[in-house]
């Protein structure tokens, strides 16, 4: 599941967890997105992943 950097609080119902801004949440895509659908774009956003380069590796 991705994780989601959550910017607004708010319930997610079917969990019946409050998220806080701030906070980390791990969500399927279809649930992000009924939430966006439900909410509005602000609340959530995917968290980017960054990608290892052998220069990271020491």
């Amino acid at each position: 599941m991705p994780d989601y950097q959550v910017n607004k609080r708010f319930r997610d119902i079917e969990k019946d967890v409050i998220y806080e801004p701030g906070t980390e949440a791990k969500l399927t895509a279809k649930r992000a997105n009924e939430i966006v659908k439900k909410l509005g774009d602000g609340y959530i956003k995917p968290v980017e992943i960054k990608k290892m380069t052998d220069k990271d590796v020491k």
